[in-house]
């Protein structure tokens, strides 16, 4: 994790990697309620996380993976992106490999944005079961 910024116990932002990574048994990222920017966002191998409401805070993030777009393993109990705040992502935005998570709620997150991404890859995710599919979907 790179430096971060906040004031008394807050942390609001995270000026380098804010890596949240091979945790079986995490359920939360309450935790990180208040960060509202980071440089870089990498959520992945998280086996009970089902949610990343402790996020919900988010506004802006340079890129942002969750779960691994090269197919190796994703966040296997991930079912929802509830980052309703996220209105940029200025580079990449890769969400992969999501076993139980469906590519309409990965796009309804991308359709939210008002900047970015530069570069985009949705793959391996939950075939969608959402209907209807949000537009722009890849």
């Amino acid at each position: 994790m790179g430096a971060a910024t906040g004031g008394g116990a807050s942390l609001t932002t995270v000026t380098g990697e804010l890596a949240v990574f091979e945790n079986s048994s995490l359920a939360s990222l309450d935790g990180l309620d208040g960060v509202m920017s980071a440089y870089s966002l990498n959520i992945d191998w998280n086996d009970s996380l089902t949610n990343v409401d402790g996020l919900g805070a988010l506004i802006r993030v340079e890129n942002l993976m969750i779960g691994d777009p090269a197919g190796a393993e994703g966040n296997d109990a991930l079912t929802s992106l509830n980052l309703t705040s996220l209105v940029t992502v200025a580079g990449s935005f890769k969400v992969g490999y999501n076993d139980n998570l469906p590519d309409c709620v990965i796009c309804a997150v991308l359709g939210g944005l008002t900047t970015g991404p530069t570069t985009t890859s949705v793959a391996g995710n939950l075939a969608d079961s959402c209907s209807p599919v949000p537009s722009g979907c890849p």
